[in-house]
């Protein structure tokens, strides 16, 4: 049953935050064991990563992977998310400092999927690995908002919120 106004008019559904790209969001949200993978579906996931042709002299904060990943993870959409900034991860080496705040990233993510499969040590533990990665001293590669994010998907984790956390990017 859909939320209702006082006079019983349906309320819209919220639009959630701004995008950042207009390529398209995936059908539904994968969560393991509970919809069909991705990577069966091309239908309802068209994206692929890493894209084919990325333009790699372009920053990080404007590549088309990072932008519709946080579209992606600010939408809910954790584990497509998580593809995107792996994509990213991989380019930069899995090793070096960038590399370290991307799979910081996936791991919050991953920590999201977790919990939602209710797995919440395992999402816990996600975490425990995460906070290194994302709070280094210093500046990130992307200009994000670490701090509100670590605390909104902590909030998410503790039944505190139920919408998705937001990567908010620095202006």
């Amino acid at each position: 049953m859909s939320p209702t106004s006082e006079n019983d008019e349906p309320v819209p559904p919220p639009e959630g935050p701004a995008r950042n790209t207009g390529l398209p969001l995936p059908v539904y949200r994968y969560i393991p064991g509970e919809n069909r993978h991705p990577n069966k579906s091309p239908e309802t996931h068209p994206l692929r990563f890493p894209l084919p042709n990325p333009d790699l002299e372009r920053p990080l904060k404007e590549r088309t992977e990072f932008l519709y990943g946080l579209d992606l993870f600010n939408h809910g959409y954790w584990w497509e998310s998580h593809e995107a900034f792996e994509a990213l991860w991989l380019e930069l080496g899995r090793i070096s400092p960038d590399a370290q705040f991307f799979q910081g990233l996936i791991l919050l993510a991953g920590a999201l999927i977790k919990d939602k499969t209710r797995q919440h040590a395992i999402a816990r533990k996600m975490m425990d690995q995460a906070r290194p990665k994302l709070f280094t001293g210093q500046e990130p590669p992307v200009p994000i908002e670490v701090g509100p994010l670590w605390e909104q998907v902590q909030d998410v984790l503790a039944g505190r919120r139920l919408a998705p956390p937001v990567i908010t990017i620095k202006l």
